[in-house]
């Protein structure tokens, strides 16, 4: 069952076609479980509050969006539908979104384009654009989302210059000016219809050849998707880092490409615009364990992620710090009245410090360890590193200087040092 709830008075021309849309599927329900009910005539407020989750606040919201076109949803039982309920953008009427494929979802909203995706499918331009802006504040290093993308342009004008097109854009502290991260997961390529598909222009169901049909649904003649546009994105999720605390402009925009016509949509899954987990330092470039060993005598080096400001708990205000003790190592940021947290990493000892013996005979430096998997050497002399000399025992002419043998677990970057002179 589809349910448009609706304010009639801003469209008047359209709202004979809407009851006699809602009767038809009404009667349909009685053979059919499946229900998507659409609210629409929202305000971009109301539709970025339905959007946003946990840990981001969201400030100076605008859009150019059209009554009819976007809104609120929920989904009950829609066959190969993952979401339940969120907000929906499409270049057309929502009326008919639920229902067979062979419904033609076709509207010209008569609305402006975007510069912004112009830039993305040049020298086409954009039409019917509808476009959501807001500025945001993460408590975390990282935020992500969950959408869908489908058309009516698939299969008939695949690969042609009616290629439907949206765009997420990213301003802010890391990145250039309106930088599109939806992309093809690993990829620098926008998702659209031309980089989306299992081939085309066709008319039915798609035979190929396959671009990034990993992330294609045809819907024609498969009836894999209970609703009524010919292709759909499997659920997809963008991530994306950001500094904590700092403030950032973000763009939805959805529009229709060479023409007003062949509808294409975005779904977002509700409260999916979200702070991901809490920030973990950094080791070797990896998160760091809530639990990480330091060889005794030795270091190891946490870093933050990229913000305005650091503070640990040991009272370094750097973004990297070096560890040669065991404890507990946190840091927070703190922009105004955000503060962001990490987790707590506990450091713990392993192994007492072994301290070798080192005795010259003649040429050589020969030193009491043994050689241990794992464990790398390096001998310096005045501070250089000497080429080569990467055994626990240093078997070349040594001149008088100062000698110094490291050894370090690759992993966790921990120290031994014994200093010789040699006169």
């Amino acid at each position: 069952m589809l349910t448009i709830v609706t304010d009639f008075n801003v469209i008047p021309m359209k709202s004979t076609k809407l009851f006699i849309t809602f009767i038809c599927l009404l009667n349909s329900n009685l053979i059919s479980s499946q229900s998507f009910t659409v609210t629409n005539s929202q305000s971009p407020a109301q539709l970025v509050g339905s959007l946003t989750g946990s840990g981001l606040v969201t400030t100076n919201i605008t859009g150019q969006i059209s009554n009819v076109s976007a809104g609120s949803f929920v989904s009950t039982g829609v066959q190969g539908f993952s979401f339940q309920n969120g907000i929906l953008l499409s270049t057309g009427e929502l009326t008919n979104i639920l229902g067979p494929a062979s419904y033609h979802n076709s509207t010209d909203l008569g609305m402006p384009g975007s510069v912004l995706l112009d830039a993305l499918v040049t020298p086409q331009l954009s039409q019917d654009a509808q476009i959501l802006s807001f500025d945001f504040q993460a408590y975390s290093d990282s935020v992500e989302f969950n959408f869908v993308f489908s058309s009516e342009e698939y299969n008939d004008y695949t690969n042609t210059s009616f290629n439907d097109i949206f765009g997420f854009f990213v301003t802010g502290p890391g990145y250039s000016p309106n930088t599109n991260v939806a992309l093809i997961p690993g990829t620098t390529t926008p998702i659209s219809i031309n980089n989306v598909n299992n081939g085309g222009p066709a008319s039915g169901t798609a035979t190929g050849p396959c671009l990034n049909c990993a992330y294609y649904i045809d819907n024609v003649n498969t009836n894999a998707v209970g609703l009524s546009h010919d292709g759909y994105t499997v659920t997809m999720k963008i991530k994306f880092p950001v500094w904590p605390c700092s403030s950032y402009h973000f763009e939805i925009a959805l529009a229709d490409v060479s023409d007003g016509i062949f509808d294409s949509a975005v779904m977002f899954e509700s409260n999916s615009f979200l702070a991901c987990p809490v920030m973990q330092p950094f080791q070797n470039g990896i998160p760091a364990s809530d639990t990480t060993y330091i060889c005794a005598g030795g270091m190891l080096k946490l870093k933050a992620p990229d913000a305005a400001n650091y503070v640990w708990n040991n009272g370094d205000t750097t973004q990297s710090i070096t560890i040669t003790q065991p404890g507990s190592y946190q840091f927070y940021i703190n922009v105004g009245s955000c503060y962001s947290f990490s987790n707590n990493i506990q450091v713990v000892q392993q192994g007492a410090i072994q301290t070798p013996v080192i005795s010259q005979s003649g040429t050589q430096l020969i030193s009491s360890l043994l050689p241990t998997p794992g464990i790398t050497y390096q001998w310096n002399l005045n501070g250089i590193p000497i080429a080569g000399a990467t055994q626990n025992t240093l078997k070349k002419n040594i001149p008088s200087g100062l000698y110094l043998l490291s050894l370090s677990n690759n992993s966790y970057q921990h120290i031994i040092y014994k200093i010789i002179v040699v006169d």
